[in-house]
């Protein structure tokens, strides 16, 4: 039988990803190169990093290999299969800005090095159209991917692209035209050129904008550790108006954390593994828009056969696209990486194999049952798959559900889940009851670590809000919350713009 061994080239994520990421054959060809009556299409999980392969076999003849990493964009290669033999197939992501932000990169938080190569010359072979080639002196490309401003100005450039066939025809170009009599356009140029296409044209909100897309923004972070409040119920309220119950409450930690940054990017690394942490551990970004409290997965079970620590990473965007700013967070897991990757993308339905493959190779029961446990993992899991409804995960999984809530109090997404799943499979008032009391439980423990967590809770206290008074006090409580809520990752960060109670 011949067969390929597929591989997804990623390097600096200290470990390969075993199941990192979905991929399809395509048989567009047979070994004559005729189109086949049959072809042979398949779907399956690849790994990421410098040394796992997978190795699929199939039918000699030609065939299209598709990627779809977690950002939604997809790479392919073509490749022949030669009877009796094994071809490999070893595609590229497209590299990372910087070693340290590889994770980012594979889960589409941050671009890769090739789409900011392609939009940065794409900018410039615009400029030059619309400069006529008149030897107009321009950015160079280093300059470009170096600005905090790179992608709105090669956002709105690509707009304008599109919005009309010839590019000196578009408002933008207009506005470059005035400045290429001078002999030379400047990347500041460009960035005041942008803010015009903005509502807001006075000269001072032009300056503005030019000054904050040519300058990085400043944040820093700390650790915090709160105990469980006397009052969750008050909690919930004071959280919605403030960060202060987290922010300036409970212990300030003194952990050894990394930074690493950039003109782009801020990336502080906190080892995840630590067994003396309890599940209390927060992170505060403060920064001139305001305040962003994120909700750690601390810690994160580490496997003996992990070649290295699990770390999870904290990331603030400096770019001047991201306004108001964003942080987001990460967990290098090896195991659980691909799975955490299409969580935040917001694709959990393309990672649904990946889903399979950690289910059916005992991962998520091992998360629970081994001696060094990582029920977050198992929260994750669960939370994957309530959003494609996968009932054969489910049967699968279904003894350990209720462990996941009663065995860990400390974590409300056991709850979470548990009455969720309940509340989808009830055929009677007294399953509903059930689910009823989980949701109430959930809510007793505090902020869920899963942004979907903090969804699915107070979709389920709204549910049985209008026939039980202090379901619908606690319901009322949350609602706030909520709206300060990134929905776009996978774990739980609430942002308090400056002027609003941050």
């Amino acid at each position: 039988m011949s067969a390929m061994s597929v591989k997804v080239h990623k390097a600096n994520l200290g470990e390969d990803i075993k199941y990192a990421l979905v991929a399809r054959a395509i048989q567009y060809g047979t070994e004559s190169g005729a189109q086949p009556e049959e072809p042979f299409i398949q779907e399956f999980v690849v790994p990421a990093g410098t040394n796992e392969v997978k190795r699929i076999e199939c039918p000699a003849g030609h065939y299209r290999i598709e990627v779809l990493l977690p950002s939604g964009d997809v790479v392919n290669q073509d490749v022949v299969v030669s009877p009796g033999e094994e071809a490999n197939v070893d595609l590229n992501t497209g590299g990372s800005p910087q070693n340290w932000l590889s994770w980012q990169t594979l889960a589409g938080i941050v671009p890769s090095k090739a789409s900011l190569q392609s939009a940065a010359t794409a900018t410039v072979d615009w400029v030059k159209r619309v400069a006529e080639d008149k030897g107009v002196e321009l950015p160079s490309l280093e300059q470009i991917k170096s600005s905090p401003a790179f992608e709105a100005v090669t956002n709105a450039v690509v707009g304008q692209i599109l919005e009309v066939s010839d590019p000196r025809a578009s408002r933008l170009a207009g506005l470059v035209k005035d400045v290429v009599g001078a002999g030379k356009v400047t990347w500041n140029d460009l960035t005041k050129a942008v803010g015009t296409l903005s509502e807001d044209t006075t000269e001072g909100a032009l300056l503005q904008y030019a000054d904050r897309a040519e300058t990085s923004l400043v944040a820093d972070l700390h650790l915090r550790e709160v105990g469980r409040p006397a009052d969750l119920e008050e909690f919930w309220k004071r959280l919605g108006r403030s960060s202060a119950p987290i922010a300036r409450e409970g212990r300030l930690l003194r952990t050894n954390y990394a930074l690493s940054e950039d003109s782009s990017f801020y990336h502080w690394r906190v080892d995840a593994t630590r067994r003396s942490a309890h599940f209390n551990r927060w992170a505060v970004v403060r920064h001139e828009f305001g305040i962003e409290i994120a909700r750690l997965p601390f810690p994160w079970g580490a496997p003996k056969r992990h070649a290295k620590p699990i770390s999870i990473e904290v990331l603030v965007d400096r770019r001047a696209t991201y306004r108001p700013v964003r942080t987001t967070v990460t967990v290098a897991d090896a195991e659980m990486g691909g799975l955490l990757s299409y969580m935040t993308a917001g694709s959990v339905a393309a990672g649904r194999l990946i889903l399979h493959e950690l289910v059916n190779n005992g991962m998520i029961e091992s998360a629970l049952l081994s001696k060094q446990t990582n029920p977050l993992a198992a929260c994750a899991a669960g939370y994957c798959a309530i959003a494609i409804s996968d009932e054969a995960i489910f049967e699968k999984w279904k003894p350990w559900i209720q462990n996941l809530m009663t065995r860990f109090p400390g974590i409300p997404d056991g709850a979470v889940i548990f009455a969720k799943r309940m509340l989808q499979t009830a055929d009677d008032e007294k399953q509903l009851h059930i689910a009823k009391r989980a949701f109430m439980t959930a809510f007793r423990r505090g902020l869920p670590f899963f942004a979907a967590g903090v969804q699915h809770l107070q979709d389920g206290l709204f549910t049985f809000s209008g026939e039980d008074p202090e379901v619908e006090r606690m319901y009322r409580s949350i609602l706030k919350v909520t709206t300060r809520l990134d929905p776009g990752q996978p774990f739980t960060v609430l942002r308090y713009p400056k002027g609003k109670s941050a």
